[in-house]
């Protein structure tokens, strides 16, 4: 997508943790529903380093996208969770005045696109149950609830989606 830039975060020094601190906090409203009080930079460390179980650090992939040099979406990624062949969606934020307008749809699109490039067949991600408007953007881009889990105090459904064949 032209003028979208994406950018993979390792350090936890890396500067740009700072915008994607500035995008959780235009985004107050997931966190109020997560039960997280206060959005600071220990909360964007904790994403950062966030790993299931038996899971390689290879794997984990933490994204920053930015257009015309400001943060637009942020994306935990990792993959051959909870198989080989599956994908895990941690998180995908977008920059709160941007939701609604078609942009995130047109980065997990791109995402999906490339991820089944790669050979992947499936990808699931979990969604915080009273979180409305995150289970209708991922019905709009063609994933199912499958199970309910229980998370830090809160149910979350999961969701999955089988990719079609190039």
């Amino acid at each position: 997508m032209s003028g979208i830039r994406r950018i993979e975060l390792f350090d936890r020094d890396d500067p740009c943790l700072d915008e994607v601190l500035e995008l959780y906090l235009g985004n107050r409203g997931y966190f109020a529903l997560a039960g997280t009080e206060m959005i600071s930079s220990d909360t964007v460390l904790g994403d950062l380093d966030a790993l299931p179980p038996s899971v390689s650090r290879q794997d984990k992939h933490f994204y920053l996208y930015r257009e015309a040099g400001r943060p637009l979406a942020v994306l935990d990624l990792i993959l051959r969770y909870p198989d080989e062949d599956s994908f895990f969606i941690g998180l995908f934020m977008v920059e709160g005045s941007r939701q609604r307008s078609g942009i995130g749809s047109s980065l997990y699109r791109a995402l999906e696109l490339e991820l089944r490039g790669l050979g992947f067949k499936r990808g699931r991600l979990g969604i915080l149950v009273q979180n409305e408007s995150a289970r209708c953007f991922w019905e709009r881009v063609g994933y199912m609830p499958v199970k309910m889990a229980a998370g830090n105090a809160q149910q979350i459904q999961v969701m999955e989606k089988v990719l079609d064949k190039v």
